[in-house]
């Protein structure tokens, strides 16, 4: 009975407020890679300490995990360096992705806006690419290697992935000014209709609204179709 409680409220925590599971839930399984991930903000001032006005200090030295956490609380997010970066997840199994969704705080909340991921991609390695099958819908299909997406400061040894071919899952715009601060992207059709599948998963974050130094990412999800059921 204590079991069937627990499974119950973990599927409740992978469906919350989008109707899909999450499979990319830090608590159902899936991790950071450490190689495939930007540095975390941590600048310090010059002079040894904080006015009382900034909230840096808060942002600091919270881990990417926090990404893969239902946790959505104001100031409560990975703080990634920079503008643009990258952050790299391992699912706990093998799906064909149909869609990711962008958590973040309501606008209303915000104290400003500008680190908020703005324009993203995201990749993925398929389980396998198979291009002599594809015919002329090959086309469709956008491929990279990671010494082309892995191309910023502050990754971890990012030669892990330079010869890894990476397939283009889907490119779009986090609205923060939408009306509402989780948002949903289908995979385009083209793309969907391969049914390529997956345990890595690349957010690839192109621009945020405004903030050169840090992006504050809250949540990250990857939707789809379990294939081991």
């Amino acid at each position: 009975r204590i079991m069937q409680l627990e499974r119950q409220l973990q599927l409740h925590s992978q469906l919350d407020s989008v109707g899909m599971v999450d499979y990319a839930l830090w608590s159902a399984g899936a991790y950071v890679i450490t190689a495939l991930t930007s540095a975390t903000y941590a600048a310090q001032p010059s002079w040894g300490w904080w006015p009382l006005s900034s909230a840096r200090p808060a942002l600091q030295w919270k881990p990417p995990e926090l990404a893969l956490s239902p946790e959505v609380h104001l100031g409560y997010c990975w703080a990634m360096l920079s503008s643009s970066g990258t952050l790299g997840v391992a699912l706990p199994r093998t799906i064909i992705p149909r869609a990711v969704t962008i958590d973040h705080v309501a606008k209303p909340l915000l104290f400003q806006v500008e680190s908020a991921p703005r324009d993203v991609e995201v990749w993925i390695i398929p389980e396998h690419l198979d291009n002599t099958s594809m015919g002329a819908q090959r086309d469709a299909i956008i491929t990279a290697s990671g010494a082309d997406l892995l191309d910023h400061p502050g990754l971890f040894q990012p030669h892990r992935f330079r010869a890894t071919t990476f397939v283009r899952l889907i490119n779009f715009t986090y609205d923060v000014h939408g009306s509402n601060a989780v948002q949903s992207f289908a995979v385009p059709g083209e793309v969907n209709e391969f049914n390529l599948k997956t345990n890595t998963v690349l957010f690839k974050f192109l621009t945020n609204w405004g903030n050169k130094e840090y992006t504050c990412l809250y949540r990250v999800r990857v939707h789809g179709d379990n294939t081991q059921e």
